[in-house]
């Protein structure tokens, strides 16, 4: 019995998954990404300089993935003489690579501040999660901002971890949170990365792909169920608009979100005093409001889910 708890995946992932849902990522915890990113900011300084920066970024992103691995590799085999020890780490392993509280508090953070009238508070919680300038922003505009990071980190830090997770156990999970990392770490399209991190950006398209569609009809699905929410809307949102962000994968989860919500996102940002100017996504069926925050909260839990318990059941059936 105690062999099968410690070999058992999708015990073990329960488990993980009902940590993340009750404990989240505690700032006093040491935390797997923390880990990861003080990692890439020395590799990243050592490699990004001089010529061949696409080349040095490919190498970077391939040793980085490699001592992943390796790490992997260790506890499986410390595992046959540390049984209990290795297979809480790996739980908690597991649960590093979720983020559903931590998602949620970030959101319900904003919506607190909001209705207690206090918008430069709110403001400031929205920056910690967004990377649009935040501090002109009202509360529609603030809304829109967190409902869109929520709609694609319901793939970047839940339904994408949590698939890969089921297909391979925490050497999936693990290696996929290091290329989502590498990508939000270096996957930007300024001097200084736009060369060095292009393989590290295409390869967390790749690794989204399937999860970003996957995760869409799900949001679809949810939406028909849940009262308040339009599936018809949503699934009519993605085949319209799923193509209008800049990103392959998150217009899909963003554009499906819209159309639950039967709001509208995309449109001019700010970036470091900067314009922006993104696709809208759905039809302005409602005025953007707070109320809109707790709604993309529960959309995502209720999906996230629902990936998990249908996961599951693959995974056991299979």
């Amino acid at each position: 019995m105690k062999s099968w708890i410690y070999s058992s995946i999708e015990l073990q992932l329960v488990f993980a998954i009902i940590i993340d849902l009750i404990i989240g990522d505690p700032p006093k915890m040491p935390h797997l990404v923390i880990y990861y990113g003080n990692f890439l900011k020395v590799l990243e300084k050592k490699l990004n300089k001089n010529n061949y920066k696409i080349i040095k970024g490919a190498l970077a992103v391939s040793v980085f993935i490699l001592l992943v691995y390796i790490f992997n590799y260790l506890l499986t085999i410390f595992k046959g003489y540390l049984p209990i020890t290795i297979t809480v780490i790996s739980i908690w392993l597991m649960a590093s690579c979720l983020a559903i509280k931590s998602l949620a508090d970030h959101a319900f953070a904003v919506f607190k501040e909001l209705n207690n009238n206090n918008i430069k508070q709110a403001r400031l919680y929205t920056s910690y999660i967004v990377g649009r300038d935040t501090q002109n922003l009202n509360e529609a505009e603030l809304t829109r901002a967190v409902v869109e990071t929520v709609a694609e980190n319901t793939v970047d830090g839940v339904t994408a971890p949590l698939f890969y997770l089921l297909c391979f156990g925490l050497p999936g999970g693990l290696i996929y949170k290091a290329i989502n990392t590498l990508d939000s770490m270096w996957g930007h399209k300024n001097d200084r990365f736009i060369k060095f991190g292009k393989v590290a950006a295409r390869l967390d398209d790749i690794a989204n792909f399937i999860p970003a569609r996957l995760t869409a009809i799900l949001i679809v699905v949810v939406s028909f169920i849940l009262p308040s929410y339009s599936g018809k809307q949503s699934l009519k949102i993605v085949l319209r608009d799923r193509y209008k962000h800049p990103s392959p994968n998150s217009g899909l989860s963003e554009s499906a979100f819209a159309g639950s919500l039967k709001i509208q996102l995309g449109g001019t940002n700010y970036y470091q005093g900067l314009v922006s100017h993104r696709g809208k996504m759905g039809d302005k069926l409602q005025p953007l409001t707070k109320q809109h925050l707790k709604m993309s909260i529960n959309l995502m839990k209720i999906t996230s889910l629902l990936f998990a318990v249908l996961g599951l059941i693959i995974r056991v059936v299979l």
